[in-house]
């Protein structure tokens, strides 16, 4: 419930010490969503008085270890605040979080060989899960960052997937692009069995293997 009485869904997904999302239990949700809640009051509070980066930047610090903040974040502000998207999105687009995300996806882009491949993933999709994709997809080129759009969405797949699967692309046993074949729509055991098929696998056996086997 907002301040002005109107029921909200705020996006708040827990997750766990390596910041990787979890189905969370009731007694989880109960814990973070008052948390959250709050830290969105002191958030309206604020912006009411000077719409300003320094508002939310203070936002994302306090809740970025306990959710993930979606597009429902913006759509609150909106209604909430009796404001555009356009206005808050120009505001959100130059905050220390987004730019932080912004400058890691420009330092590993132009990399063959991705130093976070992990980090670099994940920053794609946390722009996608504040802007929605269109909206980051258009932000992050017109930053200058000439990826294409299938390969955007091959990175919030990534992003998506079982941690075990992640934490062997972070570890370089499987090749990032390479995973781009690992539907994330598959089940957990479906994902981690491709995955070990082509752990330390080179980029081109690994995408061959992928291509004879991602049908069954």
């Amino acid at each position: 419930m907002t301040q002005n009485g109107i029921q909200k869904t705020v996006t708040a997904i827990p997750l766990d010490t390596n910041k990787t999302r979890f189905f969370p239990s009731s007694s989880t949700i109960n814990s973070v969503l008052p948390y959250v809640e709050k830290r969105y009051y002191e958030l309206l509070d604020c912006l009411k008085k000077t719409l300003s980066t320094q508002c939310i930047d203070k936002f994302f610090d306090e809740v970025q270890d306990k959710t993930i903040v979606g597009i429902g974040f913006l759509e609150c502000l909106k209604k909430d605040l009796n404001t555009s998207f356009e206005e808050l999105y120009n505001i959100i687009s130059n905050t220390k979080y987004v730019i932080t995300m912004v400058d890691k996806i420009n330092v590993e882009y132009p990399k063959r060989a991705k130093d976070d491949p992990i980090g670099y993933a994940e920053a794609c999709q946390q722009l996608i899960d504040l802007f929605g994709f269109a909206n980051a997809f258009i932000f992050i080129n017109n930053k200058g960052i000439p990826m294409k759009r299938r390969v955007f969405s091959y990175l919030y797949n990534i992003s998506i997937m079982h941690p075990k699967v992640k934490a062997m692309i972070q570890n370089k046993e499987i090749d990032l692009t390479a995973a781009y074949d690992i539907s994330p729509q598959l089940s957990e055991e479906k994902q981690l069995e491709l995955a070990e098929t082509i752990k330390n696998k080179t980029r081109s056996d690994a995408r061959k293997i992928l291509r004879r086997t991602r049908d069954f």
